[in-house]
């Protein structure tokens, strides 16, 4: 038997699910970090790009969702295989693990896409590449037609242990019902009971 059958991965986004999009700071759900990006260290695909200064640098305010972040952090201490899925690919670490609070996480999404891919299609085609039988939890704020992309490419066996999670409030990030949607999640992954509840339901 796969011993990693019962270890959920957790491929997660960046912007609206961690990183809020908003120009509203919220303390009540989001804390403040001032970053500088470099033009020589930032993502070219599916990515707009900011008003670099003359010395290729941009520098702004980010509000981080407190729920998002502690979510992670907790994830991390408790060893859950998580893995970043967003246009930042490996710029989520230089950029957004220090803020948060973690280590370096590994990238699952990384690479050119498709010509008229969406971010939703090019995450969903790598996702599906990797992890075969272990259970996969993609959390996003867009996922577009990436959901039902994921599930069909997924092996026959995976399609009931694979879950997408939509953040809803793209502008302040993963609230605390994400969480415990997303945590009831992996918990019934991580179980053999709870693997065949969700066989039920699919």
């Amino acid at each position: 038997m796969n011993s990693d059958r019962y270890r959920p991965v957790v491929a997660v986004d960046v912007d609206g699910v961690l990183r809020g999009l908003t120009e509203v700071f919220d303390p009540a759900v989001s804390f403040a970090v001032t970053i500088t990006m470099h033009r020589d260290a930032y993502p070219t695909y599916l990515h707009g790009r900011p008003e670099w200064d003359e010395n290729g640098e941009s520098t702004d305010t980010e509000y981080f969702s407190l729920a998002g972040a502690a979510w992670i952090r907790d994830l991390v201490a408790r060893g859950v295989d998580v893995w970043w899925a967003t246009t930042w690919q490996e710029h989520a670490n230089t950029y957004f693990a220090g803020p948060l609070g973690i280590p370096s996480l590994p990238v699952a999404v990384t690479g050119p896409g498709r010509r008229g891919w969406n971010s939703g299609t090019w995450k969903a085609a790598y996702l599906a590449r990797q992890f075969d039988g272990r259970p996969l939890l993609w959390v996003d704020d867009n996922p577009s037609d990436g959901a039902s992309l994921l599930e069909q490419l997924r092996q026959p066996d995976d399609r009931a242990l694979t879950h997408t999670y939509r953040v809803i409030d793209f502008l302040h990030g993963m609230t605390d019902t994400d969480v415990t949607a997303a945590n009831e999640w992996i918990s019934l992954a991580s179980t053999a009971e709870g693997q065949e509840e969700l066989r039920r339901r699919a």
